[in-house]
């Protein structure tokens, strides 16, 4: 097992933008008569450009300097020409899996050529559990094809197979993790320790995990609070 390498703070940042683009499935297919509105490889794509275009929007007006863009996380929605998931699990599909390379793919150069006009872009790899290999070779190829680029930033660690990676910025420890691995009550225990090296010199630490399908956002401390949790059709919300 490497050691783990930290992705330390940039002190050039001003504010920073995270985009954990979790649970995308580039391939996944509903139908429309049975689940009330279908989905397909086209608007899975077209749900990250218009999520991007209003983060970017609204990124504007707080002054956003960089990105963490976190690529992996179930991006694809299988991994294998059978087109089942890491473990074996059929899935119903739109496409073969070539296919979902390919459009995933472009997705990803098209957003982080938008999002290298606005700032700087630094690439996490989230391993998952729908596309742990083909995961990790749709991050290795964009990160590729991005090597020469002035505002994009991975390295073979940002692009690794490890399951969890962090970033730090000011006095943020940031986790991110799929989710399907270690156990929520769990995480903290190993943010502290996996990042040791500067869990002492931040004061405030996050988790970003996907893998549920929906939002949940809990403050933990002596009593874990839970704040919000999405609904069909709405968001509750309650104070922490």
């Amino acid at each position: 097992m490497p050691s783990l390498q930290l992705n330390m703070t940039f002190t050039h940042w001003i504010n920073l933008l995270v985009l954990p683009m979790a649970d995308v499935h580039v391939g996944k297919w509903l139908n429309q008569y049975e689940t009330n509105h279908g989905y397909d490889m086209d608007e899975a794509c077209k749900r990250v450009r218009e999520s991007t275009n209003a983060f970017i929007d609204k990124a504007k007006m707080f002054g956003v300097t960089d990105f963490v863009l976190v690529v992996g996380n179930d991006m694809l929605h299988v991994d294998t020409a059978r087109r089942t998931s890491t473990a074996g699990t059929p899935q119903d599909t739109h496409g073969n899996i070539q296919d979902m390379f390919r459009a995933a793919k472009k997705l990803l150069i098209a957003v982080i050529e938008q999002l290298a006009q606005e700032g700087d872009v630094h690439l996490q790899h989230v391993p998952s559990n729908h596309d742990w290999l083909m995961g990790f070779g749709l991050a290795d190829a964009v990160g590729s094809w991005f090597h020469n680029h002035p505002n994009v930033h991975c390295n073979d660690h940002t692009l690794s197979e490890l399951h969890r990676k962090y970033v730090v910025f000011g006095k943020n420890l940031i986790m991110f993790t799929h989710g399907d691995g270690a156990k929520e009550k769990d995480l903290h225990w190993h943010l502290a320790t996996e990042a040791a090296e500067v869990w002492s010199k931040t004061t405030f630490r996050y988790v970003y995990a996907g893998h549920i399908h929906h939002k949940v956002k809990k403050v933990k401390g002596k009593v874990d609070v839970q704040t919000e949790k999405d609904h069909i059709g709405f968001t509750e919300i309650k104070p922490a």
